[in-house]
């Protein structure tokens, strides 16, 4: 997400660059002003996308021709450069997947959102979308029963701006621009808690919770034990002092293990600790106040789950809990699908 906004932050500072410049150089000369364009349907009846013209590219005149003005022919020539892409869609065994839908936006509007261009893979795939003009695209690839990897979700390629060296090379027919979407395996009936704050105690007060409701548990009934100790009581929160905070996590009877990698959805036999501890030094080069991580947990029950966990040490003191309980005893398998698992939002 962090690379798209960079990717359209960088389109956008090119456009007023160039807008602010011709601006300034017509000024002394006239009246010519740059105006929002109005706005285009690109889909045809028969799924290929229509071409775009010079008037819906992005800029409309007012006023005096801008014919003769290099400027304006530049700005209009970038947002209004022929985007034809070609791509092939695989699963993570890089086997071809069909019938994957495909959304290709477009900057091609200088004065807010692109058009959006929509296709589908074919049995080998592949795709091609044509009739698209602007600065850059981002392309999304889904299919039902898949997950959408990182690479699928708003891949950016550069057509008309200015293309940094990190910009991936544009697609041709005979190298097209690979998205893999990852295979959903089998869910189980989970237990789901959504994302819910609780506050803790700043003097290493434990507080249990129960990962089948999200709710505060009594003491010694607890699945996951949070302790915290902040040392930052008569400290102005608008200065960010740094100051000294320690966190242990733990699971009685159990123990838990860092998860790793967006799709880890098995929970692994062995190599989980009694506690996890972290925190922060006053003097600390790069002091934060606070932690996120997510883990597996091996319960005291022998029973499996996986938590986001996210403290904030500063301003109400909480830390953020979200949740995945597999109820039946032994079974690893936290992968989570809705409409076969339970939800507790209490």
């Amino acid at each position: 997400m962090k690379s798209r906004r960079r990717f359209w932050i960088t389109l956008a500072v090119v456009a007023v660059a160039v807008l602010l410049g011709l601006f300034l150089w017509r000024r002394p000369h006239g009246e010519t002003t740059l105006g929002p364009p109005p706005q285009q349907s690109s889909q045809t009846s028969g799924g290929r996308q229509a071409p775009v013209s010079a008037t819906t590219a992005g800029i409309e005149k007012r006023g005096e021709t801008t014919a003769n003005d290099p400027r304006a022919v530049s700005l209009l020539a970038a947002y209004a450069t022929p985007i034809t892409f070609y791509g092939k869609v695989v699963d993570e065994a890089g086997i071809p997947v069909p019938g994957a839908k495909i959304k290709l936006e477009a900057a091609d509007n200088p004065a807010g959102d692109g058009s959006s261009h929509y296709q589908t893979s074919d049995r080998a795939g592949r795709f091609e979308l044509h009739g698209a003009r602007g600065l850059g695209a981002a392309v999304w690839v889904s299919k039902e029963g898949y997950y959408t990897t990182e690479g699928a979700r708003g891949r950016n390629f550069v057509y008309g701006g200015v293309r940094s060296a990190n910009d991936p090379v544009n697609p041709t027919p005979d190298n097209p621009a690979i998205f893999v979407l990852k295979k959903m395996g089998e869910a189980a009936p989970l237990v789901y808690v959504p994302r819910k704050s609780i506050k803790v105690p700043k003097d290493g007060t434990p507080v249990e919770i129960d990962l089948a409701t999200g709710r505060v548990a009594a003491a010694g009934t607890g699945h996951l034990r949070v302790e915290v100790w902040t040392v930052n009581q008569g400290m102005d929160p608008n200065k960010s002092e740094p100051y000294e905070w320690e966190v242990r996590v733990s699971v009685p009877g159990g123990g838990l293990v860092e998860r790793v990698g967006e799709y880890a959805f098995e929970a692994p036999e062995t190599g989980y600790a009694p506690t996890f501890e972290t925190g922060m030094k006053k003097n600390a080069e790069r002091w934060r106040d606070g932690f996120q991580k997510e883990f597996f947990a091996k319960l005291g029950n022998g029973q499996f789950a996986r938590f986001y966990l996210r403290l904030l040490t500063s301003g109400d003191h909480f830390f953020a809990l979200e949740s995945y309980l597999n109820p039946m005893p032994a079974s690893r398998n936290l992968e989570f699908e809705p409409k076969k698992s339970t939800s507790s939002a209490r």
